[in-house]
């Protein structure tokens, strides 16, 4: 009777790929926004930085890039930022965004 470890263990493995595919938007994420390259020198620069989907499974797809998109809002605001300018972006296997992290004067 191994077949009965077997499939569990390729169910765990389908569940560890695919169930972990979202990941969550942090407090400090949600308060996050873009800019545009105008708006840049109303804004304390905090540096430059790159975020990428090797932290988990990677498709391809689109919801992969919003994956990699929630990553860099989550470490724009882990860096004491609220605000990011995008560089660069690729789409792909791995998607990769390259930003530019900024502390900007809060909208009333």
């Amino acid at each position: 009777m191994k077949t009965k470890p077997l499939t569990f263990l390729l169910a765990l493995t389908f569940l560890f790929l695919f169930g972990c595919a979202n990941i969550p938007l942090t407090q400090g994420g949600r308060m996050v926004r873009q800019i545009q390259p105008d708006f840049r020198n109303t804004c304390k620069f905090l540096g430059n930085h790159s975020v990428d989907s090797s932290g988990f499974w990677s498709s391809g797809k689109a919801e992969d890039y919003r994956n990699t998109q929630t990553t860099m809002k989550n470490k724009v605001a882990e860096l004491g930022g609220n605000a990011y300018l995008t560089t660069a972006g690729f789409g792909g296997l791995v998607a990769v965004i390259d930003f530019e992290v900024y502390k900007c004067p809060e909208i009333q």
